[in-house]
């Protein structure tokens, strides 16, 4: 991995703490959209930045892969958001779901997406988008199953 690589990667970081600190400071309570604005944007972040600094020292699988990532991270969020907003006025209990089903729901898209394309093109490597993917959905999983496995 190249140094504007990792740059990008930090970049994103950067942007999506600045991002969830002013949505942080901007809400008086937190609810289901609330979390989902402020925690949905990581893997957006990351890739986007990534692929604005990082476009012209990568090759065109990682492009290609980047670009997937970004239009599968938007979908997912714009998808999830709708659905928050469907259910939650109804007092449908989504918190204990929320960020994991976006996550998941994002997750379906890219590899939904990335099947479409031809052999050649796909990426072989497990990218630091799918890592960063899969950590998000772990760890709010993990938080789901917590209360079961150590309950009080």
């Amino acid at each position: 991995m190249e140094l504007k690589e990792l740059l990008g990667y930090i970049v994103g970081f950067t942007v999506y703490l600045i991002w969830s600190f002013s949505v942080f400071m901007s809400v008086e309570k937190t609810t289901p959209i609330s979390d989902w604005i402020m925690y949905g944007p990581i893997a957006f972040s990351l890739a986007s930045c990534h692929y604005l600094l990082s476009k012209n020292v990568i090759d065109s699988n990682k492009k290609i892969d980047d670009k997937i990532s970004i239009m599968s991270n938007v979908i997912g969020m714009i998808l999830w958001y709708a659905v928050i907003v469907i259910i939650s006025p109804r007092y449908i209990l989504i918190s204990d779901v929320n960020l994991a089903g976006g996550y998941i729901l994002i997750f379906l898209i890219y590899f939904i997406s990335r099947s479409r394309l031809a052999e050649t093109q796909r990426s072989k490597e497990f990218t630091f988008n799918f890592f960063i993917l899969l950590i998000m959905i772990f760890n709010h999983v993990a938080d789901l199953l917590m209360p079961y496995i150590f309950p009080k």
